[in-house]
């Protein structure tokens, strides 16, 4: 991981002055300035540019329409999050579905007949189904922002009308997954979770992630 990480960060980095030699100045994240971190006003060079408008136009832009809140580092170029919509939302239009759902298909092996939409961020809109409810989270959280949501989400229908969704989590150069807030939730103030053990154990438990993806399978995926 070291050397993918390393090389990585040199590939953006050059990447970064052929393609964005008008774009001046090092940007910061965390406190560290590094080459491949654009200024934060630059942030939308990030993306790939068919994208841009989609994401970020006012007022209509995917994420102030539903509000998401984006990861704060997206002027890095090692952004996890900057990856995971270079590499979908291309994709997010009929020509891009129908593709996507014959590649899927055939990785997955699952009965995808039609792709139906695509979130960033995703949380369900069942009320039953939110973080807070599921993860013991707080209510005051928001897509993007302070709860646990998949990075990204695809939904699609099966040819005998069944629904699926698969639920991705992006990971560029991180050493981990990371523990959900429900896990590790210790601020002064904030709910704590005395019960690590449940969102460990595999079987459903009303509390961890896995309970959600069961949940999915068995009941909204199948009906």
């Amino acid at each position: 991981m070291k050397d993918f990480e390393k090389t990585s960060k040199e590939y953006q980095t050059k990447s970064r002055s052929i393609h964005l030699p008008f774009v001046v100045g090092t940007g910061k994240q965390n406190g560290v300035s590094k080459p491949y971190i654009l200024p934060n006003k630059e942030y939308r060079h990030s993306f790939f540019p068919r994208i841009v408008d989609s994401l970020f136009e006012e007022p209509n832009g995917y994420l102030k329409k539903y509000h998401v809140k984006p990861h704060t580092g997206i002027h890095n170029l090692m952004s996890s999050w900057v990856l995971c919509a270079n590499m979908y939302w291309p994709f997010r239009n009929p020509e891009g579905f129908t593709l996507l759902a014959i590649f899927l298909k055939q990785v997955t092996g699952l009965d995808i007949h039609k792709i139906t939409n695509m979130d960033l961020e995703y949380e369900d809109d069942v009320k039953d189904l939110k973080p807070g409810k599921l993860l013991g989270e707080d209510d005051g959280g928001m897509r993007g922002s302070g709860q646990t949501s998949p990075d990204l989400a695809i939904r699609f229908s099966t040819k005998d009308g069944k629904i699926g969704i698969i639920l991705i989590e992006s990971k560029f150069s991180e050493h981990s997954f990371y523990s959900c807030s429900g896990y590790s939730k210790t601020k002064p103030g904030k709910p704590i979770n005395d019960r690590k053990e449940r969102c460990l154990n595999r079987k459903p438990s009303g509390f961890c992630l896995l309970y959600i993806l069961r949940w999915l399978l068995v009941n909204r995926l199948t009906r």
